[in-house]
């Protein structure tokens, strides 16, 4: 193992590897009883032995080829026709030493490709940790609004986090938010629409050109099966939901996201509206528990930058709390 690591051990690899290194950060300590480095004031792993640091490469320098030039040819001639050596003698020692330093070279140019090649690996392994992390939390960060990071999502962090490295020395972390047409953030995973479902009256906005939008009464306490699917639907779909008449008294709700379907009851004879509260609040429950569709259009940034945004618009929100003041 080495013993001399810049690691940042953020990290953990199937193996119990932690790393995430930073160039440039000395060891302070090593203890040989533990097995821990301090760096930092921080007690670090040992780094493993496929790790090449930045320092290892950073004033690597090509190797060049020593050609033995007329001017060597010359001195060898005439140091071994002084000697006495006779003209076939003296042209395998040029053979000779034409070898070794070519030998040399080649030598040396198989040691930088092995060091750049070493770095490269080793690089290619901290960036699927760091990525595989990444994945990891934005997937538990978005589990339960977007279902997690999409393939394509994947692809540009990785991207990124290549750039980053590249251009920072370090891989980051990412935030994906969505956005609208005019680049306003879509939260994703908003439940407080559903609650008009058990409204006593609510405008259904989404009926217009269509039927009815201002309805006095529970939505599920209407008598025309049909108007309440359709109703909802133009409501819910763009959030993955649709409704359909599939009874007397019955509709069935459908996530296109999961398949997974939801039936219940309108227009009961009898509770003066109770039967309808408890249909609309079971209804509401089950559609809290689906993922929605994903509205408007991915967004993917550094945490640096997503932060920084989050300041702006915070200034610019007290800004115009403050342009309401008379």
């Amino acid at each position: 193992m080495k013993k001399s690591s810049p690691l940042k051990h953020d990290q953990t690899n199937a193996s119990g590897v932690r790393v995430m290194h930073r160039h440039g950060d000395d060891v302070e300590s090593y203890d040989e009883s533990t097995g821990t480095y301090t760096v930092n004031d921080a007690a670090q792993d040992e780094a493993p032995d496929w790790l090449v640091t930045y320092d290892e490469v950073k004033n690597l320098k090509s190797p060049s080829h020593n050609k033995v030039d007329k001017e060597d040819i010359k001195r060898i001639y005439l140091k071994l026709k002084s000697e006495g050596h006779s003209l076939e003698t003296i042209q395998k020692v040029i053979n000779g030493v034409k070898k070794k330093r070519y030998n040399e070279y080649s030598a040396g140019v198989k040691k930088y490709n092995s060091i750049l090649a070493g770095y490269g690996e080793s690089e290619e392994k901290l960036l699927n940790l760091a990525y595989d992390k990444e994945i990891k939390r934005q997937d538990e960060k978005l589990f339960s609004t977007t279902g997690g990071t999409t393939e394509a999502q994947k692809k540009i962090i990785k991207e990124e986090m290549k750039k980053s490295r590249a251009e920072t020395g370090e891989f980051g972390t990412y935030e994906v938010t969505y956005e609208d047409k005019d680049g306003n953030t879509i939260e994703q995973g908003d439940t407080s629409s559903y609650e008009k479902i058990i409204k006593t009256s609510h405008v259904w906005d989404k009926n217009q050109g269509y039927n009815t939008t201002s309805l006095s009464d529970q939505i599920l306490d209407y008598g025309d099966d049909d108007f309440v699917a359709n109703t909802l639907t133009r409501e819910y779909k763009h959030l993955g939901f649709t409704f359909k008449d599939t009874g007397a008294n019955t509709l069935t709700a459908t996530n296109s996201t999961t398949g997974e379907t939801f039936e219940f009851y309108t227009n009961q004879s009898v509770g003066s509206g109770e039967k309808e509260k408890i249909q609309a609040q079971r209804l509401i429950d089950w559609m809290s528990g689906q993922p929605q569709e994903i509205q408007g259009t991915a967004k993917i940034q550094s945490t640096g930058e997503f932060e920084k945004r989050q300041k702006i618009d915070q200034k610019l929100e007290e800004l115009e709390t403050l342009g309401d003041v008379d």
